[in-house]
């Protein structure tokens, strides 16, 4: 099963260069793959459900990923003074891919999506198999019929750290979301149409609403980074049109 390593932040703007510039090719290189970084987007979801993280960058994929690797290895501190990083949360989460299913027409390059939708759930004991038979039979299908699907993924975490109040500590798996829901788009926004539909189901509100434990967020690809740490493209907003995205180095 292939590996990633994905790492949400909570950075104030005076280091967010820092991250940008720093941080984030440093780890590249440490952990000899290329980075995604992506800033979060619109969110419609209720407040409770949200994810409050600013950014998510995807180290993806981990091509020398093995038993050695750890999450920590994505947030030393790089090149800085950790006295400069007392506001700064990072949350680090290793994840083994379980299901994949992507559009034809996708080849599976991260540059290629404009919306990046992630839940981290767990549904219920007395609810685990239904909620994924559910999810993959019925779930997945409905989500494929937008136009603007590309892939979706589901990742189970393996382990975690996180750097908060200047420390880099690693965190109980136990005490967080076991799974992550990936769901990428073409399209810079997300397509709401598909998502109001479908929680209009009966069954949505039986497994999502009623028992599921979930936090959603959205994202958009700003940068990709080489695993030599060098930029290798930037996008926005206006690098992405509805037939098709461009990204500009």
């Amino acid at each position: 099963m292939s590996k990633i390593l994905g790492i949400w932040g909570e950075v104030p703007e005076e280091n967010q260069e820092w991250l940008e510039n720093t941080q984030i090719p440093e780890a590249a290189k440490r952990l000899g793959t290329r980075a995604l970084y992506f800033q979060a987007g619109e969110n419609m979801f209720p407040e409770e459900n949200a994810q409050t993280a600013t950014s998510f960058t995807l180290y993806d994929p981990l091509e020398s990923a093995d038993s050695q690797l750890s999450p920590e290895q994505g947030l030393s501190p790089a090149n800085s003074s950790i006295d400069a990083l007392k506001d700064v949360i990072l949350e680090a989460q290793y994840h083994t891919c379980q299901y994949e299913d992507k559009a034809k027409s996708f080849s599976g390059d991260l540059a290629d999506v404009g919306c990046l939708v992630m839940g981290s759930f767990q549904p219920t004991p007395e609810m685990h198999d239904a909620f994924f038979e559910w999810w993959r039979g019925e779930f997945v299908p409905f989500i494929q019929r937008s136009p603007d699907f590309l892939r979706v993924r589901l990742w189970k975490l393996e382990a975690a750290a996180d750097l908060r109040n200047q420390m880099v500590q690693k965190r109980t798996p136990d005490d967080l979301y076991p799974y992550i829901m990936v769901y990428e788009f073409k399209s810079y926004d997300m397509p709401w149409e598909v998502a109001v539909e479908i929680g209009q189901s009966k069954a949505y509100q039986q497994f999502v609403e009623k028992d599921l434990k979930y936090r959603y967020g959205v994202y958009h690809l700003k940068r990709i980074y080489k695993a030599t740490g060098e930029v290798e493209a930037e996008f926005n907003k206006d690098a992405y049109s509805d037939d098709e995205e461009q990204g500009s180095a």
